[in-house]
C-alpha cells in the first residue's frame, strides 16, 4: 500500500509510519487535513474536536488551529481585560492539566526505548502549540490589543499547567528555582524571532511581556539578572544560527529588529557583551518607533530629520515621506528642557495622528554648534544650569570636539533637581505617560533630590546672598515645604533671621507675601500662617491671616484650590511609593526619605501650577497621569513585606489625607498657637464651628472619609509637626478656648461603632474600620472592638456584596496582636472556607482577606499562613471550573512577590491530582 494509516493507538502510533510511503497518523491529523481542504467548514472542524476533547480523547494535543478558533469566540471582561474561560476551552485546560498529572500514563515508561518519554515529548510539543499560538495571538490582524492580552494572559498562566512550564521540568534536574525562572523568562523573550517583520507585533508583545515580568525582576534582582544572562545567551545562539544561514548584513538587519523594542536597560547589556559587540557594533542602530503611527525609523535617519527641524526653526514643519508615509515635523523649543517634535502623520489604519516627544537634549547635541550654544544659554538663563558650568563648558560646546562637554552636560542635567522637575512638568502632558514606565516624572537618583532639599536648615543659608533674591526666595520655598515644627522648622528660622539682622521685617513680609500669593501647597500656607501669627503686630497681616485660616480649613473651598490640594496628596502618596520600590531609595534614612517626599510633592505641584496658567488643557492630563501613576505604584507594593515603617511618625507621607494633612494640621497650628489668635479669633470661631457640626453630626460625606473619628494617632513625632488626624478634639479645644463653647463629643467614638452596629450600617463600619487599622489602637478599645468583630462575624454573610467589610475586620484584626483576635483571626477565616463550600467564585475574596489578617506577623509566618490558605483554596476549587484557571493565574502573579525559596512551595498549591486518568 501507498497511502497513510489511520490508527488511534498510543503504542502504534508513537511510531511515524508502517513504510517511506505510508505514515501513520490519526483523528486529530483526519481532521486538520479535512479543514486545511474544505471539505469541512470552521464550524464543524471546531465542534469535531469539541466532542473529542469532551468525550475524554487524550494524550495529543489539538492543533493550533483549533486552539485559535476557541480562543477566537471567547468572551473577553473589559473591566479587567481578561479572557472569560468558557466550557470548550475549560475542557481542553483540563484536558491538557490531566495528561500531566502524576497518575496519567504519560509518567509510564516509554513505549518505546528509542523515544523520549511520554511526559517529556508531550511537554515539547505544548511548549511548540503555545509558541505558534502566541505567535498568531500577536501578528494576526484579527484581534485588537485588549483580545491580545487577554489572550496571553490565558495561555501562560492558565491553559499551560504548573507541571507543565519549563520550571517543573527544571525542577527534575535540580535546578535551582532562580535559575529555573531565569530559563523560562529567556525563552519568553526570545520569542519574536519567531515573527522578525512584523515591529508593530513584537513591540506589543514586549510591552505585555516586561508589563508581566518586571514586578518579579523588582523583587528578585538576581533572577533579573539571571534571566539577562539567559537571554543574552540564546541570542547569541540565535545570531550564530543567522549567520551561518544568511549573509552577515541580511542576517544582522533581520537579527537586529526585535532588539529595538527591548527595554533600554536590556539592550544596552546586549550590545556591550563580547560576544555580540563586534557583529551588533557595526550593523546594529536602535530605531525611533512612533507607536500611534506604527513607524520604525532608523536612529540615525531620525536624528537627520530632527536636526533638520530644528534648523528650520519654529513655526516652519518639515514634511517627509517615509516608507510610503506622509509625516510632518514641527519643532517647538521650550527653554531647552521642554524642547519638543510635533509629529503628524497618517497612522496604519489610515486616520491622522499627532505625536509629541520630548527632546531635551537634542539641541545640546546637534550637529550645528549655534544650536548648541542656543541651548545652553537658554538653560543658564532659566536657571536650570549654575553659571560656573555654563562658562567652563561654553567654548568647548562651540567647538568641533563638543561630544565631552555635551556628555559632561548631559550627565549634570540628569542628576539636577532643577533640571528634574522642570523636565517633569512638561512630561506630565504625555497623553500615554505610563507607556514610558513613569520614569519621565519619578527621580532616578537620590542625587535629583538632594540637589532641590535645603542643603542646611538654617536663616545663614536661606538669607546669605543678599544679592541674588531669586535664590534666597528659592531657598525659602524650599524649608517652608517642609512639615516640621520648632526648633525644626519654618517659624524657628524666619525667627532667627529676623533677631540676628539676616533680613529686615519689611523684607521678610514681601518674601512671605509673594510666597503666599504663589503658593497652593497646605504645607507652605500652613507655615505661613504659623509665621505671620508670629510676627509683631505692627507687620502683622491680619487679612492674609484670615484668608489662610479660610482657604485651609474651609470644607466647600473653590475648585482649583481644591483640585491642588488633592494633587498634592497624591503627590506625597506617589512619590513615598516609589521610594518603597526603587533600590536607590531604599538605604536612605526615613529622614531623608520624609523630606525628599516633601519637597517632591512641592515641586511638581509648582510645576503643573505654572504650567495650567499657560495652557488650559494641561491640568486634566496631567492630573490623569498622576492618578495613573499612583494606581501603578500602589498595585506593585509587595503584600508580604510592605508594613509601616518603624520609623513612622506623623508626617509619613503615605498617611496624608485632606483630614489629616490640611485640617488637622491648620488646627495643629492654630491650637499650639492659640495665644496669638487675638486679632483673628472671630474668624477662627467663625471657620472651626461648622466644621465641629460637620464631626458631630458624622457628615463624612464633607471630609470624604472616616478619618475624622480616628481615636488615634502615630506616636512617633519625629519633627514637632502640627499634621495630625485629631483635628476634631483640637477643633473642639479651639472652639472652648476662645468662646467657651463645649464640643459635643461625649459619645464619640465608642457611641459611633454601637450606633452604627444597631442600626446595621456596615458600609459606615467598613469605611471607619479601614481607617482604625492605618494606626496604633489604644488598649482603652481592644475590648470592645473585640465585641463589634465577633458580632459582625457572626452576623453577617460572607459574599461579594460584604467583601469590604470583611476586609477591613481583617486587617484591623492584624493591627490588633491580643490572645481573643488571634482566635477571632481562625474564626474569620473558617467563616471564608464555610462560604467557599457552596460558592466557588468567592476564593478570590480570600488572599485579601490573608493579606490584612497577617501584615503585622513575622515575613516568614506570613508567607507560611499564605501559602497555607492557598493550599486550602485550592483542594476546595473544582479544577473543571473557571474558578480553579483564575486562581491559576493569582498564583503565577504571586511569584512577583514570594521570596523565591518559598517558589517551590507556591508551584505545588497549583498540582492538584483531580483522577485518575484512563490510558
Amino acid at each position: 500500500m501507498n497511502c497513510p494509516v489511520w490508527i488511534d493507538d498510543r503504542l502504534l502510533s508513537s511510531y511515524p509510519c508502517l513504510s517511506k510511503q505510508e505514515p501513520i497518523v490519526g483523528i486529530y491529523d483526519v481532521l486538520l487535513v479535512l479543514h486545511l481542504r474544505k471539505k469541512i467548514t470552521d464550524g464543524k472542524f471546531r465542534e469535531c474536536f469539541q466532542q473529542l476533547i469532551r468525550a475524554g480523547v487524550s494524550y495529543r494535543l489539538p492543533p493550533v488551529t483549533y486552539l485559535m478558533e476557541e480562543l477566537r469566540h471567547a468572551k473577553i471582561n473589559s473591566n479587567v481585560d481578561t479572557l472569560i474561560e468558557n466550557a470548550h476551552l475549560m475542557n481542553l485546560r483540563l484536558t491538557v492539566m490531566l495528561m500531566l498529572s502524576s497518575t496519567s500514563f504519560l509518567n509510564r515508561e516509554p513505549l518505546r526505548t528509542d523515544l523520549l518519554p511520554e511526559e517529556t515529548e508531550f511537554k515539547l510539543q505544548l511548549y511548540r502549540l503555545i509558541d505558534v499560538a502566541m505567535v498568531e495571538i500577536w501578528t494576526s490582524d484579527k484581534f485588537n490589543i485588549q483580545q491580545r492580552v487577554a489572550m496571553a494572559d490565558w495561555l501562560y498562566n492558565q491553559f499551560q499547567p504548573q507541571r507543565g512550564r519549563f520550571d517543573s521540568a527544571l525542577e527534575e534536574l535540580s535546578i535551582e528555582p532562580i535559575q529555573q525562572l531565569a530559563i523560562e523568562h529567556g525563552y519568553r523573550m526570545s520569542l519574536p524571532w519567531q515573527f522578525l517583520n512584523k515591529s508593530r507585533a513584537i513591540n506589543e508583545y514586549y510591552q505585555w511581556l516586561f508589563k508581566n515580568i518586571e514586578p518579579v525582576w523588582q523583587n528578585h534582582p538576581l533572577l533579573h539578572e539571571a534571566a539577562l544572562s539567559r537571554f543574552t545567551e540564546l541570542v547569541i545562539n540565535q545570531l550564530n544560527f543567522f549567520l551561518r544561514h544568511k549573509s552577515s548584513s541580511l542576517a544582522i538587519k533581520a537579527f537586529t529588529n526585535p532588539l529595538r523594542h527591548l527595554p533600554k536597560e536590556i539592550l544596552t547589556q546586549l550590545v556591550i557583551h563580547p560576544a555580540l559587540e563586534p557583529h551588533l557594533k557595526s550593523y546594529f542602530s536602535t530605531d525611533e518607533y512612533l507607536e500611534s503611527l506604527n513607524l520604525s525609523i532608523p536612529e540615525h535617519e531620525w536624528k537627520e530629520l530632527v536636526e533638520t527641524s530644528i534648523n528650520l526653526g519654529v513655526g516652519k514643519p518639515l514634511l517627509k515621506i517615509i516608507k510610503g508615509r506622509n509625516i510632518t515635523l514641527d519643532f517647538k523649543p521650550q527653554n531647552g528642557v521642554g524642547d519638543m517634535i510635533c509629529v503628524t502623520g497618517q497612522a496604519a489604519n489610515g486616520h491622522p495622528s499627532v505625536l509629541h516627544i520630548l527632546i531635551p537634549f537634542d539641541r545640546l547635541e546637534h550637529s550645528v554648534s549655534d544650536r548648541r550654544i542656543e541651548w545652553l544659554d537658554e538653560i543658564a538663563q532659566t536657571g536650570l544650569l549654575a553659571e560656573d558650568d555654563s562658562t567652563r563648558y561654553r567654548s568647548i560646546l562651540a567647538s568641533d570636539d563638543f561630544n565631552e562637554a555635551a556628555e559632561a552636560l548631559r550627565n549634570c542635567c540628569d542628576r539636577s533637581g532643577d533640571f528634574f522637575f522642570a523636565f517633569a512638568q512638561y512630561a506630565l502632558k504625555i497623553s500615554k505617560l505610563s507607556d514610558h514606565h513613569w520614569q519621565h516624572i519619578l527621580p532616578a537618583y537620590t542625587d535629583i533630590l538632594v540637589s532641590a532639599s535645603p542643603h542646611e536648615v538654617s536663616a545663614e543659608w536661606i538669607f546669605a546672598d543678599a544679592s541674588n533674591p531669586d535664590k534666597t526666595k528659592k531657598r525659602l520655598a524650599s524649608v517652608a515645604a517642609l512639615p516640621f515644627g520648632e526648633p525644626f522648622g519654618f517659624t524657628t528660622l524666619v525667627d532667627q533671621a529676623l533677631s540676628t539682622g539676616w533680613i529686615s521685617a519689611e523684607k521678610m513680609t514681601e518674601l512671605l507675601d509673594d510666597l503666599a500669593t504663589t503658593s497652593l501647597n497646605p504645607i507652605v500656607l500652613q507655615n505661613l500662617l504659623a509665621v505671620y501669627l508670629r510676627l509683631p503686630d505692627e507687620v502683622s497681616k491680619q487679612k492674609q491671616i484670615e484668608t489662610l485660616i479660610q482657604t485651609l480649613l474651609t470644607l466647600d473651598r473653590n475648585t482649583e484650590t481644591d483640585e491642588a490640594f488633592e494633587r498634592y496628596i497624591e503627590l506625597l502618596h506617589l512619590i513615598w511609593n516609589y521610594f518603597q520600590l526603587t533600590a536607590e531609595f531604599k538605604n536612605s534614612t526615613y529622614d531623608q526619605r520624609v523630606t525628599w517626599a516633601y519637597i517632591y510633592a512641592d515641586r511638581m505641584l509648582g510645576g503643573m501650577l505654572q504650567q495650567k496658567a499657560s495652557d488650559s488643557d494641561y491640568w486634566v492630563i496631567a492630573s490623569k497621569n498622576i492618578k495613573e501613576a499612583v494606581t501603578a505604584l500602589q498595585a506593585q507594593q509587595n503584600p508580604f513585606v510592605n508594613v509601616p515603617d518603624n520609623d513612622a511618625d506623623v508626617i509619613l507621607p503615605s498617611a496624608a489625607s485632606c483630614w489629616r494633612t490640611i485640617i488637622g494640621g491648620t488646627l495643629g497650628i492654630l491650637r499650639r498657637d492659640v495665644d496669638y489668635l487675638n486679632n483673628v479669633q472671630q474668624t477662627v470661631i467663625e471657620i472651626v464651628q461648622p466644621l465641629l457640626r460637620t464631626c458631630n453630626t458624622l457628615d463624612h460625606s464633607k471630609f470624604r472619609q472616616f478619618e475624622f473619628l480616628e481615636p488615634t494617632d502615630f506616636i512617633n513625632n519625629h519633627k514637632n509637626s502640627a499634621i495630625s488626624n485629631q483635628g476634631w478634639t483640637y477643633a473642639g479645644q479651639l472652639l472652648a478656648q476662645l468662646s467657651g463653647e463645649q464640643s459635643l463629643m461625649q459619645n464619640y467614638p465608642m457611641g459611633f461603632w454601637a450606633e452604627a452596629l444597631n442600626k446595621g450600617d456596615y458600609n459606615l463600619l467598613t469605611s471607619y474600620f479601614s481607617i482604625l487599622a492605618r494606626y496604633p489602637v489604644g488598649l482603652e478599645f481592644v475590648e470592645q472592638l473585640v465585641d463589634f468583630i465577633e458580632t459582625l462575624i457572626e452576623e453577617n454573610v460572607f459574599n461579594q456584596a460584604n467583601e469590604k467589610l470583611f476586609w477591613a475586620q481583617a486587617g484591623l484584626l492584624g493591627r490588633l496582636q491580643s490572645e481573643p483576635t488571634l482566635s477571632l483571626r481562625e474564626r474569620l477565616i473558617h467563616k471564608a472556607f464555610n462560604a467557599l463550600h457552596t460558592e466557588s467564585a468567592l476564593w478570590s475574596l480570600i488572599p485579601e482577606l490573608i493579606f490584612g489578617l497577617y501584615r503585622f506577623d513575622d515575613p516568614v509566618e506570613r508567607i507560611d499562613n499564605f501559602i497555607t490558605v492557598m493550599n486550602r483554596i485550592a483542594d476546595e476549587l473544582p479544577v473543571d471550573t473557571k474558578e480553579f484557571s483564575e486562581f491559576c493565574a493569582f498564583i503565577r502573579r504571586m511569584e512577583s512577590y514570594i521570596p523565591a525559596e518559598n517558589w517551590p512551595d507556591l508551584w505545588r498549591v497549583l498540582e492538584r491530582e483531580p483522577r485518575n486518568v484512563d490510558g
